[in-house]
Protein backbone atom coordinates (compact mmCIF):
# COMPACT_ATOMS: atom_id res chain seq x y z
CA UNK A 1 0.00 0.00 0.00
CA UNK A 2 2.84 2.40 0.90
CA UNK A 3 4.57 1.83 -2.45
CA UNK A 4 1.30 2.40 -4.30
CA UNK A 5 0.70 5.65 -2.41
CA UNK A 6 4.24 6.81 -3.17
CA UNK A 7 3.78 5.99 -6.86
CA UNK A 8 0.51 7.94 -6.97
CA UNK A 9 2.15 10.96 -5.31
CA UNK A 10 5.03 10.85 -7.78
CA UNK A 11 2.57 10.65 -10.67
CA UNK A 12 0.71 13.69 -9.35
CA UNK A 13 3.93 15.62 -8.92
CA UNK A 14 5.00 14.84 -12.45
CA UNK A 15 1.82 16.47 -13.73
CA UNK A 16 2.35 19.63 -11.67
CA UNK A 17 6.17 19.86 -11.75
CA UNK A 18 7.49 19.87 -8.19
CA UNK A 19 6.48 19.62 -4.54
CA UNK A 20 8.14 19.77 -1.17
CA UNK A 21 5.45 18.94 1.37
CA UNK A 22 2.64 16.42 1.51
CA UNK A 23 -0.11 15.87 4.09
CA UNK A 24 -1.44 12.35 3.89
CA UNK A 25 -5.09 11.55 3.70
CA UNK A 26 -7.38 13.18 6.17
CA UNK A 27 -10.69 11.62 7.08
CA UNK A 28 -11.92 12.52 3.58
CA UNK A 29 -9.26 10.20 2.11
CA UNK A 30 -7.48 12.93 0.13
CA UNK A 31 -3.80 13.80 0.04
CA UNK A 32 -2.93 17.50 0.25
CA UNK A 33 0.33 18.88 -1.10
CA UNK A 34 1.86 22.05 -2.46
CA UNK A 35 3.54 22.30 -5.80
CA UNK A 36 4.90 24.96 -8.10
CA UNK A 37 2.82 25.67 -11.14
CA UNK A 38 4.35 27.04 -14.31
CA UNK A 39 6.48 29.56 -12.39
CA UNK A 40 8.77 28.93 -9.40
CA UNK A 41 7.16 31.81 -7.49
CA UNK A 42 3.64 30.35 -7.68
CA UNK A 43 3.35 27.45 -5.19
CA UNK A 44 -0.26 26.39 -4.66
CA UNK A 45 -2.10 23.83 -2.51
CA UNK A 46 -3.63 20.80 -4.24
CA UNK A 47 -5.54 17.73 -3.10
CA UNK A 48 -6.07 14.39 -4.75
CA UNK A 49 -7.38 10.89 -4.24
CA UNK A 50 -4.60 8.46 -3.26
CA UNK A 51 -5.66 6.14 -6.08
CA UNK A 52 -4.41 8.54 -8.72
CA UNK A 53 -7.16 10.94 -9.74
CA UNK A 54 -6.09 14.23 -11.27
CA UNK A 55 -5.11 16.75 -8.54
CA UNK A 56 -7.66 19.43 -7.61
CA UNK A 57 -6.22 22.90 -7.02
CA UNK A 58 -7.33 24.39 -3.68
CA UNK A 59 -5.54 27.74 -3.85
CA UNK A 60 -5.00 29.97 -6.86
CA UNK A 61 -3.31 33.32 -6.28
CA UNK A 62 -0.15 35.25 -7.05
CA UNK A 63 1.66 34.34 -3.82
CA UNK A 64 3.06 31.04 -2.55
CA UNK A 65 1.14 28.65 -0.30
CA UNK A 66 3.07 26.00 1.67
CA UNK A 67 2.89 23.01 4.05
CA UNK A 68 -0.76 21.88 4.03
CA UNK A 69 -2.13 20.07 7.08
CA UNK A 70 -5.54 18.35 7.22
CA UNK A 71 -7.98 18.91 10.07
CA UNK A 72 -8.95 15.66 11.78
CA UNK A 73 -12.40 15.63 10.14
CA UNK A 74 -10.93 16.17 6.66
CA UNK A 75 -12.96 19.33 5.99
CA UNK A 76 -10.20 21.95 6.29
CA UNK A 77 -6.59 22.42 5.25
CA UNK A 78 -4.27 24.76 7.16
CA UNK A 79 -1.23 26.19 5.36
CA UNK A 80 1.10 29.18 5.50
CA UNK A 81 1.62 32.02 3.08
CA UNK A 82 4.39 34.67 2.97
CA UNK A 83 3.06 38.22 3.34
CA UNK A 84 5.18 41.40 3.25
CA UNK A 85 7.80 40.85 6.00
CA UNK A 86 6.04 37.97 7.73
CA UNK A 87 4.29 34.64 7.19
CA UNK A 88 0.67 33.95 8.03
CA UNK A 89 -1.48 30.88 8.66
CA UNK A 90 -4.63 30.35 6.57
CA UNK A 91 -7.34 27.68 6.66
CA UNK A 92 -9.27 26.62 3.57
CA UNK A 93 -12.61 24.84 3.98
CA UNK A 94 -12.59 22.26 1.17
CA UNK A 95 -16.37 21.80 1.30
CA UNK A 96 -17.53 25.37 0.75
CA UNK A 97 -14.26 26.99 -0.41
CA UNK A 98 -14.12 29.61 2.38
CA UNK A 99 -10.65 30.91 3.24
CA UNK A 100 -9.83 32.29 6.71
CA UNK A 101 -6.66 34.09 7.77
CA UNK A 102 -5.78 33.02 11.33
CA UNK A 103 -2.74 35.19 12.07
CA UNK A 104 -2.20 38.92 11.64
CA UNK A 105 0.62 40.55 9.66
CA UNK A 106 0.90 43.37 12.21
CA UNK A 107 1.80 40.78 14.84
CA UNK A 108 5.37 40.55 16.14
CA UNK A 109 5.45 36.85 15.18
CA UNK A 110 5.68 35.07 11.84
CA UNK A 111 4.14 31.58 11.56
CA UNK A 112 4.88 28.56 9.35
CA UNK A 113 4.38 24.78 9.30
CA UNK A 114 0.85 24.41 10.76
CA UNK A 115 -0.21 21.10 12.31
CA UNK A 116 -3.75 20.26 13.47
CA UNK A 117 -4.41 18.57 16.80
CA UNK A 118 -6.21 15.23 16.57
CA UNK A 119 -9.46 16.71 17.91
CA UNK A 120 -9.33 19.62 15.42
CA UNK A 121 -9.49 22.25 18.16
CA UNK A 122 -5.87 23.52 18.02
CA UNK A 123 -3.17 24.29 15.47
CA UNK A 124 0.53 24.23 16.36
CA UNK A 125 2.98 26.29 14.30
CA UNK A 126 6.63 27.21 14.10
CA UNK A 127 6.61 30.87 15.10
CA UNK A 128 9.47 33.26 14.45
CA UNK A 129 9.91 36.20 16.80
CA UNK A 130 10.46 39.10 14.40
CA UNK A 131 12.26 41.17 17.06
CA UNK A 132 15.01 38.71 17.98
CA UNK A 133 14.84 36.04 15.25
CA UNK A 134 14.10 33.12 17.61
CA UNK A 135 12.06 30.22 16.22
CA UNK A 136 9.68 28.71 18.75
CA UNK A 137 6.65 26.43 18.89
CA UNK A 138 3.29 28.20 19.23
CA UNK A 139 -0.25 26.88 19.51
CA UNK A 140 -3.59 28.57 18.82
CA UNK A 141 -7.26 27.67 18.70
CA UNK A 142 -8.51 26.49 15.30
CA UNK A 143 -10.04 29.95 14.70
CA UNK A 144 -6.71 31.72 15.38
CA UNK A 145 -7.61 32.96 18.87
CA UNK A 146 -5.76 32.17 22.09
CA UNK A 147 -2.31 32.06 20.49
CA UNK A 148 0.55 31.29 22.88
CA UNK A 149 4.20 30.36 22.67
CA UNK A 150 5.07 26.93 24.11
CA UNK A 151 8.88 27.01 23.94
CA UNK A 152 11.38 29.67 25.01
CA UNK A 153 14.92 28.59 24.27
CA UNK A 154 17.90 29.32 22.07
CA UNK A 155 17.17 26.42 19.70
CA UNK A 156 15.58 27.01 16.30
CA UNK A 157 12.51 24.81 16.14
CA UNK A 158 11.49 23.38 12.78
CA UNK A 159 8.48 21.35 11.68
CA UNK A 160 5.85 20.53 14.32
CA UNK A 161 3.44 17.58 14.59
CA UNK A 162 0.90 16.56 17.23
CA UNK A 163 0.95 13.13 18.84
CA UNK A 164 -2.05 10.97 17.83
CA UNK A 165 -3.77 11.51 21.19
CA UNK A 166 -3.12 15.30 21.13
CA UNK A 167 -1.20 15.31 24.42
CA UNK A 168 2.25 16.21 22.96
CA UNK A 169 3.79 18.17 20.12
CA UNK A 170 6.97 16.89 18.49
CA UNK A 171 9.31 19.30 16.71
CA UNK A 172 12.74 19.28 15.18
CA UNK A 173 15.54 21.71 15.93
Amino acid sequence: MGALLLAVCLLALATIQQSASTAFAGKNGKIAFYANGLHDDDAEIYMMNPRGARPEQLTNNTVQDYDPSWSSDGSRVAFWRPRANTNEIFVKNVTDGRLAKLTRSNDSWSDTSPSWSSNGEKIATVCDNLADGRREVCVMNADGSGRKRLTTNSLHEGMVVWSPDGSNIAFDT
